[in-house]
């Protein structure tokens, strides 16, 4: 939304200049901030934060996105459910960056119709459980703890 008002597909309200007021880029510049980072995903990824910070501040545009990215997430959410043969409502967890917003949480589990699960892991974690488990290393409730414990220790999300 943010490109549109910029180049002027939509009407200006004030959003583009607030989103780059935030990540502290000239509007003009925006474009070659998202394209120019080293890791454009994660770049990008990380409005989410700004934008769940824009919504808090009553900006119109940026809790619409927030509600459009939940009516997709859970849709995305229910399609891989149904597809892997899992029961609906499901049992999910949630990491990231736009979960982060509490709004976002609770606009997903409205969705789903289910409460999310408390992650034991932060995402590093559930990829080193992951790994742990395909190598066939025995991965009982004491060990997913001691790893959540140094993964905490290090600083690890």
């Amino acid at each position: 939304m943010a490109s549109r008002q910029i180049d002027g597909r939509v009407p200006d309200t004030g959003f583009a200049t607030a989103l780059c007021g935030f990540i502290g880029v000239d509007a003009r510049q925006l474009m070659q901030w998202a394209y120019e980072a080293g890791d454009r995903r994660a770049h990008v990824a990380g409005l989410a934060k700004v934008v769940s910070a824009l919504a808090a501040q009553g900006e119109n545009i940026a809790y619409a996105i927030l509600d459009k990215a939940a009516d997709e997430l859970s849709a995305l959410c229910r399609a891989c459910a149904i597809n892997a043969g899992l029961p609906v409502p499901l049992v999910w967890a949630h990491a990231g960056g736009v979960f982060g917003d509490d709004r976002m949480v609770a606009a997903v589990t409205a969705r789903l119709g289910s409460v999310p699960l408390a992650c034991r892991l932060p995402p590093r974690g559930g990829a080193a459980l992951e790994a742990a488990q395909r190598a066939g290393w025995a991965t009982d409730e004491d060990w997913i703890r001691k790893l959540a414990g140094q993964l905490a220790t290090q600083g690890v999300a």
